[in-house]
């Protein structure tokens, strides 16, 4: 590994080894989805890749003082990430033109449409509320302003809580300090009340995220205290001083840390390439472990990719060229099956640090060990579910078998055993439905997907099988 013992502190700096342990191997009676076609997945929603935009409240711009309109930006960005196809974006939703006054109508009218937006478009946000924009420009909120907006912003986000639900897949504790990240802001705040309130802002159900060891410890005062884990903003491929849990390993924080990042959605990024000219020190290899240590969710695209800066080609860019075998993912213990390194035909095919990152950052879910029995007048199914990925799928609540026919009627029936919180990497669970017997035409399926209550829509989920995938139905019989 790539750490050492520091000798002043007598601590360690090294990523712990990782094991990922399947329990039972898939049996490929659901055939396995191979290499060149896990594209298929990456329009699966609230996981993967992540852009990154902005929204200013009140002007409408997309970053304060920018002149851009917002919304515009947004539509934007994910058009310029297109090739890799993102389905979450950050959204920083900054309250800077109301730092000296209450929120109004037109503010809220904005987040909820903003919000609707994102909803219509398939995507789904990593949510955060800040007022400073910059570290050198004067925006925050006195105090009192600001536990005024909390009360606001809790009434709509009351109001609008199954909207809320639907589009984020997890809200961010910060709102203090530039970029609302947490750290030092202009106006003194209680910190200890103030990441509580915000850890509370947030409807039933929303998992919250915190940036640091030292804020996840001062919002501990929060009734909702229990849903809250982290984003890492500075990914290393090792630990660093200005990562999460620190840069030492064996630590009651690290430890802390390690424990919770299996029971909640987290983020990450890494530094900017343009700022720092050691980005090169960025291991593939290295962010690979560090990414299924953290049970990563969601990976920034923002940081050290496609950044606008004659500099590039960046880290992640060149992870493109860095290929990987079989062999060294299970020397790393992470999670791999055999089929991703090989196309249709069975041939091996390259895979790359980017490839591996894409595909198993947050949920990746494979079917297998298919079992049929008569069971009445109709018949039993059976099969395992299992997590490749780094991540549980939280956003995902509805799980049926279905009986599709040739002209798209369908009975679906709810599927037993499946319980998505607790399917964390390398987990599997076994689901079961008894079933009639299908009639001529007709195949049998499981869909699995995020139910939008907001609108009674649903998103569907393609698992990592090479079977037809037909309106939301991963097809395995006959």
């Amino acid at each position: 590994m790539m750490g050492f013992l520091n000798r002043n502190k007598g601590q360690r700096t090294d990523l712990p080894q990782q094991s990922a342990v399947i329990l039972t191997t898939p049996d490929g009676s659901i055939p396995p989805l191979t290499g060149d076609h896990s594209m298929e997945l990456l329009c699966n929603t609230d996981r993967g890749f992540r852009a990154e935009t902005y929204y200013t409240l009140g002007t409408g711009e997309e970053w304060p003082g920018g002149g851009k309109d917002g919304v515009q930006a947004l539509i934007d960005k994910m058009a310029y990430y297109q090739a890799d196809s993102p389905m979450v974006i950050q959204t920083y939703i900054y309250l800077c033109a109301y730092n000296q006054k209450e929120l109004d109508t037109r503010a809220f009218q904005q987040l909820k449409s903003y919000l609707e937006l994102l909803r219509e478009r398939g995507w789904s946000s990593l949510f955060r509320f800040a007022y400073e924009s910059r570290e050198d420009k004067l925006e925050g909120a006195k105090d009192k302003i600001l536990r005024r907006h909390l009360v606001q912003l809790k009434q709509f986000l009351d109001e609008n809580a199954d909207l809320f639900r639907d589009v984020v897949t997890a809200a961010q504790l910060g709102v203090l300090g530039p970029w609302g990240e947490g750290n030092q802001s202009q106006y003194l705040h209680p910190r200890r009340r103030t990441f509580s309130a915000v850890c509370d802002l947030f409807p039933a159900g929303v998992h919250v995220q915190a940036r640091t060891m030292k804020i996840y410890h001062q919002a501990s005062g929060a009734r909702t205290f229990g849903r809250l884990g982290f984003h890492d903003d500075y990914l290393f491929g090792r630990p660093h001083i200005w990562s999460t849990a620190g840069v030492y390993t064996d630590t009651d924080d690290y430890r802390t840390f390690i424990k919770n990042s299996p029971l909640h959605p987290n983020d990450g990024e890494m530094p900017w390439g343009r700022a720092k000219p050691d980005a090169d020190q960025i291991d593939g290899r290295g962010m690979i472990c560090q990414c299924y240590e953290h049970r990563l969710t969601t990976l920034s695209l923002e940081h050290n990719y496609r950044e606008p800066d004659p500099q590039a080609p960046f880290a992640m860019e060149k992870w493109k060229g860095d290929f990987l075998t079989p062999a060294q993912l299970h020397q790393m213990g992470c999670p791999v099956y055999d089929a991703w390194f090989t196309d249709a035909q069975g041939n091996s095919i390259q895979r790359s640090v980017f490839d591996y990152l894409r595909d198993f950052t947050g949920y990746h879910l494979m079917l297998s060990n298919l079992k049929t029995e008569p069971a009445g007048s109709g018949m039993r199914v059976q099969l395992l579910v299992t997590n490749y990925g780094f991540s549980a799928p939280f956003a995902l609540n509805t799980a049926q078998f279905v009986i599709l026919g040739a002209d798209g009627a369908e009975r679906a029936y709810p599927a037993q055993g499946i319980n998505f919180p607790s399917l964390t990497s390398c987990k599997q669970q076994t689901v079961t439905a008894e079933l009639p017997a299908p009639g001529a035409g007709e195949r049998i399926g499981l869909r699995l997907g995020k139910h939008l209550k907001s609108n009674n829509t649903y998103r569907w989920v393609k698992t990592a099988n090479n079977v037809p995938f037909i309106s939301g139905v991963n097809l395995i019989l006959p």
